[in-house]
């Protein structure tokens, strides 16, 4: 099992002091949470961490479809992943305090799957159809593991098939993660995983 830590960008001086005391004590995740109105810049924060580290996998925890192009998103996290020596993962989900504070309203699955399927799409150096336009970022050939947040049981059973982890917010109780690891589980089968 691997466990993870949110770090909350809200000092870039004191962010490379925690994520090393967090990758010292043994995290093997560590995230950025993403909110641009409440804390520092996710991607700048993110390098300021894998600089700070040097085996933990950074990412952001999360993104989301609606604050950020998915080039810009795929170029970013493919800086970070250059970075950080292959270590970065992609958080994304449908959006929480970024989208909340911008007075939008979280993104529907169908966007966030057409949204993951863009950025997995331009990380590898394809051009992709997105929302009626060809995108593109040339100069990448990377692959990141995709870590979805989810909650309801569509968005974990979406996870279960699209993504190479899921963040679970659904509660702790055992009853809770069995059925929430089902919902997963079941996301998978549907995929052929």
């Amino acid at each position: 099992m691997k466990f993870g830590v949110i770090l909350q960008p809200d000092d870039l001086a004191l962010l490379p002091e925690r994520a090393r005391l967090a990758e010292a004590v043994g995290f093997d995740y560590l995230g950025v949470a993403e909110s641009q109105s409440l804390a520092r810049e996710l991607y700048v924060s993110l390098s300021v961490v894998a600089q700070a580290t040097q085996k933990a996998r950074i990412g952001p925890t999360v993104t989301n479809p609606l604050t950020r192009h998915p080039a810009v998103t795929a170029s970013a996290i493919a800086s970070i992943n250059d970075l950080s020596g292959g270590r970065a993962f992609l958080g994304i989900g449908t959006g929480d305090s970024a989208v909340l504070n911008l007075d939008l309203r979280p993104a529907r699955l169908a966007q966030l799957k057409e949204y993951m399927d863009a950025v997995r799409a331009v990380l590898s150096g394809q051009s992709h159809r997105y929302q009626g336009r060809n995108i593109h970022v040339s100069w990448s050939r990377t692959v990141v593991p995709f870590m979805v947040s989810a909650e309801g049981p569509r968005t974990l059973a979406m996870a279960g098939a699209e993504a190479d982890a899921v963040l679970v917010h659904t509660g702790l109780t055992s009853e809770v993660l069995r059925d929430s690891v089902a919902r997963i589980r079941e996301g998978e089968r549907a995929a052929g995983k």
